[in-house]
């Protein structure tokens, strides 16, 4: 049978297939039976019902009218306008009453933004049914609405109210009329009314939840929206905005589920990642935002909000460099947007960008110069930069316009002491303590604190001992604070007598117990330091200080499972503090259990994400645990913190190096050795790491001084002829393999080195002499042997390779590659021999397409045709594009008479691989088929 004659039955046993399907299920009911289930159906509330029968009426009368309107006003309620649109005009096309279409035609077209046709079909009111004038009039004034004709759109809705005045639609048309002509509590009272008219009004409980939200009634916001989500079929705005009001709330789970139902049905939608995002963000899973703010911007890059949170998320991650870039596109659009300027000011800041972080900031005090938010960012920054009469003037203006601010009290006055202006500042600090508020211990504490912050420790103590004096004072806090002062002063002695005197009157005291403890152990007193610290424990078993500090010793003195124990529960207790968790993620990584080290550092990364302390540890324990991706951020903070520590920049640049950021890495290796030029391991090393990373440029430019100074250096010797094979620089590199060689006469490495330099050079020769100069010493080395073996094979020397491959099985019998190859090179002249060799090789490695392939081949050769095909179908399907296995298949088919599979597999061939040697191959395979 002729390959045209399979062909054809193939279709005629595929439409009998059809035929018998069909024939096996006839429909039951008529068109008109289908179109009154359709409506019964849709009067249940099951409208997905209502249009599969509506499809079945249509499948056997295609040019049903009827039923083509009821399928165009169905898709109008699901929301596929474009659907309706098309489907109504069909009806009106095969002569459905145009009373019935016209409406529900102009609702489409309205909703696809076609607003001139929708004017123009309703233009003249007296062309629709009475009962449909007022509807058709609200219609219009949506139309005029869409297009921000204010007044024209007022003048129609209200002719449609006076037609009907429970108009839903046109109640809702003039509530949006009173609120874009900012009359919100107008607006709120059409809304009502329709409400009232309509109670499941979908579209007036959204405006109503946009009302309540934008005056900040989140419950009734959110209450809104629910009753809108329950009675639309077109659930994706108000569950949206509904999730936006839980986030706004706080209410992460209930946010979750609307977010996960968007998901489900939305998923590609901007606005569904801007929510997924925004919950991520909210509940500081900073990394997870960055994704989906990054997946809303590539599907709406004229996303405002998702390009701010994408900024702040990145600046929460600590990635300075990306927080610029979108949070300057966020001010470049919305310039009078202060959040966007602030968090872009503090963003600069951070990068040491100053003057333009003070230019964001004035720019927006320039438009509200009593913005409370941006005074108080303002004066930080002028005060880390020293600037403090700038800030003063600012904190000054900030404590006018809020007096009872502590915070704000409290800033000035700590200004005012760093400017010398003592008293001053010191009257506001009591100011802000006079308040009264909860701050007041701190504040007191403050008092002194500042004094020790400066190295002013007699002044602490005479403060420290001004309030033991108050009647309010604890005297544990005194006791303390003249305690630490006596230890500024340098003199434990008075310390310890301090805090063993502040527990004779607060016995209870964990900052007394702590203290004491400290100066035992700096006096080298740890037993007693232990006793103390565990008496401590006993009254206050969650104190921070005491499980640290007993924690320390007990790591000290060799007990590390007691001491993660204790920190643990020093975590449990104060999650938020960093104090914790880096000794007990210091000491998972000495342990081996990195993974366990990056989930005691990660929840404080918004927090301390800046902490030298927690970026090396995170770094350390991030890479350690295999993810260098997010390795790099902490190293990349670690080496601007530290631009002169070679080591953070090396590691840095290594760990880029292994994500493939080569020109990155290779950036911040020159930085690493350009610190210490005349370290050569440090130089040897980066030059190492490039040389892997193929950057041999910048290899070469490395490694150039150490030529000059180390050229008989073996490690410098090894290094140029790697970068000089890898530039392309073969003879070059093979000299310096050579040289390197003879240095080094038993490195196997450099013989590989040296036969690839001479290969890519042309010098076959030299290639076969290089491995027959080594075995000549090392005869025992069947590796090399082997590598002889393939260039004999690379150099068509058949019998060359032959023989090398059977020496190497002699010393190494179950070298594979030897077994397959001997077997390749035998299944003409010896197939006996072949097949053996062949079985060999696949026994040792069953699943590998290359050796099914020489078994299949040997096979087909012998004789054994079902074997063989069974081989070379499991060589094509686990490599289905490898033109060759293909074509072994093909031929594995023809010998098995499976003609029809064969001209299959060889038609894919030529068409997947037509330039390929083997298309021609298949092509007269194909034509002898």
């Amino acid at each position: 049978m002729s390959l045209l004659s399979i062909r054809i039955c193939r279709l005629l046993i595929t439409a009998l297939g059809l035929l018998v399907v069909s024939g096996c299920g006839p429909t039951t009911y008529s068109v008109d039976e289908h179109i009154a289930r359709a409506q019964t159906f849709h009067a249940e509330g099951d409208l997905r019902a209502a249009m599969i029968e509506i499809k079945n009426a249509l499948q056997q009368q295609p040019s049903q009218a009827e039923a083509r309107r009821l399928l165009g006003l169905y898709m109008l309620e699901t929301g596929d306008f474009a659907g309706a649109e098309s489907e109504l005009q069909r009806a009106l096309d095969l002569g459905e009453d145009p009373a019935l279409i016209h409406l529900p035609l102009a609702r489409a077209r309205l909703e696809l933004g076609a607003i001139e046709p929708v004017l123009a079909a309703t233009e003249t009111i007296e062309t629709f049914p009475d009962e449909q004038q007022a509807a058709a009039l609200a219609l219009r004034g949506a139309a005029w609405l869409a297009q921000g004709e204010l007044l024209a759109a007022s003048e129609v809705l209200q002719a449609a109210l006076a037609r009907e005045p429970q108009n839903a639609d046109a109640l809702l048309g003039m509530a949006w009329v009173e609120l874009l002509a900012g009359r919100p509590e107008t607006a709120r009272q059409r809304l009502d009314q329709a409400l009232a008219s309509e109670p499941d009004f979908d579209r007036a409980w959204e405006l109503l939840g946009d009302l309540e939200r934008d005056a900040g009634r989140l419950e009734a916001a959110e209450t809104a929206y629910t009753r809108a989500l329950d009675a639309t079929r077109l659930p994706f705005s108000p569950r949206y905005k509904r999730a936006l009001v839980r986030i706004d709330r706080g209410d992460f789970e209930g946010a979750g589920r609307d977010v996960q139902a968007l998901q489900q049905r939305y998923g590609g939608h901007a606005a569904t990642s801007y929510a997924r995002g925004l919950l991520a963000f909210r509940q500081q899973r900073y990394a997870e935002a960055r994704t989906d703010f990054e997946a809303a911007l590539a599907r709406n890059p004229e996303h405002g909000l998702a390009a701010f949170y994408l900024g702040a998320s990145h600046l929460a991650l600590g990635n300075q460099r990306q927080a610029d870039n979108y949070l300057s596109r966020t001010v470049a659009r919305f310039p009078d947007f202060a959040p966007g300027q602030r968090l872009l000011a503090l963003t600069r800041a951070q990068t040491g960008d100053v003057a333009r972080a003070e230019t964001a900031l004035q720019t927006v005090l320039e438009r509200d110069p009593d913005d409370t938010a941006t005074l108080a960012l303002i004066s930080t920054l002028y005060l880390d930069q020293g600037r403090t009469d700038d800030a003063l003037q600012y904190l000054r203006h900030t404590v006018a316009l809020a007096p009872e601010s502590v915070t704000a009290r409290t800033q000035l006055g700590m200004a005012l002491l760093r400017q010398g202006e003592r008293e001053a500042g010191f009257e506001e600090l009591e100011t802000a303590i006079a308040l009264d508020t909860p701050e007041r211990p701190r504040l007191e504490l403050a008092l002194v604190l500042e004094h020790l912050r400066a190295g002013e420790f007699r002044q602490a103590l005479a403060a420290a001992e001004r309030l033991r004096d108050r009647e309010d004072a604890d005297p544990a806090l005194y006791y303390n604070l003249i305690g630490l002062a006596h230890i500024g002063l340098r003199d434990p002695d008075a310390a310890e007598a301090v805090f063993r005197e502040g527990l004779e009157y607060a016995p209870d005291s964990a900052d007394l117990v702590n203290n004491l403890a400290g100066i035992l152990e700096l006096r080298d007193r740890t037993a007693e330091a232990r006793d103390i610290t565990r008496q401590g424990l006993e009254h206050h078993p969650e104190h921070l200080g005491l499980l640290t500090r007993l924690a320390r010793i007990q790591a000290n003195s060799g007990d590390r499972d007691g001491a993660r124990e204790l920190l643990h529960r020093a975590v449990a207790a104060h999650p938020e503090e960093l104090a914790p968790r880096l000794p007990l993620a210091r000491l998972y990584l000495r342990a081996g259990e990195a993974q366990e080290a990056v989930a005691v550092l990660q929840p404080l990364a918004a927090a301390h994400g800046e902490s030298t302390d927690w970026l090396r540890l995170m770094a350390n324990a991030l890479y350690n645990a295999g993810d260098r991706q997010a390795a790099v951020e902490p190293m990349r903070k670690l080496a601007a913190q530290q631009p002169d520590s070679e080591s953070a920049h090396f590691t840095l640049g290594q760990t880029l190096i292994e994500i493939g950021e080569t020109e990155a890495g290779a950036l911040a290796l020159a930085r690493s050795v350009a610190i210490d030029p005349g370290h050569l391991g440090r130089r040897l090393a980066a030059t190492q790491l490039l040389v892997t990373a193929r950057a041999f440029d910048a290899a070469a430019e490395l490694l150039e001084s150490a030529t000059a100074a180390h050229g008989e250096d073996l490690r410098v010797l090894t290094l140029a002829a790697r970068i000089a094979l890898g530039q392309g620089q073969h003879s070059a590199a093979a000299t310096a393999f050579e040289q390197a060689l003879a240095r080094d006469p038993d490195n196997r490495e450099l013989l590989a080195g040296l036969a690839q330099a001479r290969w890519r050079a042309g010098d076959r020769d030299g290639t076969l002499a290089a491995f027959t100069d080594w075995l000549d010493e090392h005869p025992d080395d069947y590796r090399v042997r082997l590598d002889l073996a393939n260039t004999h094979l690379a150099m068509d020397q058949e019998t060359a390779a032959m023989a090398a491959y059977e020496q190497v099985l002699e010393q190494a019998p179950d070298t594979i590659v030897a077994l397959n190859n001997l077997a390749w090179l035998l299944r003409d002249t010896d197939t006996a021999k072949a097949l053996s060799f062949a079985q060999r090789a696949t026994a040792l490695a069953p699943d590998q397409p290359p050796l099914l392939d020489t078994l299949g081949v040997v096979q087909l050769r012998a004789g054994d045709h079902a074997a063989a095909l069974e081989n070379l179908r499991r060589a094509a399907e686990l490599m289905p594009d490898n033109p060759m296995l293909r074509l072994h298949f093909a031929q594995a088919l023809q010998a098995n008479a499976l003609t029809a599979e064969a001209a299959e597999q060889l038609e894919a061939l030529i068409a997947h691989h037509p330039d390929s040697s083997e298309a021609a191959e298949a092509q007269a395979l194909l034509q002898d088929l």
